[in-house]
């Protein structure tokens, strides 16, 4: 039995503000060509059945309209804005699933989720909140 292809999908591909840049007046964030319309970084790795989203940047909602599969888990690889600040939008994963996908990163980037997200650990969680940190 040969093993599962892994299949690599590109959410996003722009800059850390994105691409077109506001206000910026260079001809690529002014070009009406659809490859000069990128959103943030981030990527869905799939293999098998199992899906990882490797960060959750401001465009991940957008992102995430547009997935024919669904994440079962996600990486973040550091905790700039530009790769967490989607963080809050695998709650709908959560619920859907009634249980919490697994997120996994470094001890620094976690620092920065619980401080940025704290609602989200607090006492009282629910199945909107997202607590499976690793």
């Amino acid at each position: 039995m040969s093993p599962a292809l892994l299949k690599v999908t590109v959410l996003g591909s722009g800059t850390s503000m994105g691409v077109p840049t506001l206000g910026c007046p260079c001809r690529v964030c002014k070009s009406n060509d659809p490859h000069d319309k990128r959103l943030r970084p981030s990527v869905l790795i799939s293999r098998g059945g199992q899906n990882v989203v490797i960060d959750t940047t401001p465009d991940f909602r957008q992102q995430a309209l547009a997935l024919t599969r669904t994440p079962r888990r996600h990486l973040l690889t550091h905790g700039h804005a530009d790769h967490i600040l989607g963080f809050d939008d695998i709650r709908p994963f959560n619920i859907r699933q009634r249980a919490a996908l697994p997120v996994y990163s470094n001890k620094e980037t976690f620092n920065v989720i619980r401080r940025v997200f704290a609602y989200v650990f607090d006492d009282k969680p629910t199945l909107s909140t997202v607590r499976a940190l690793r």
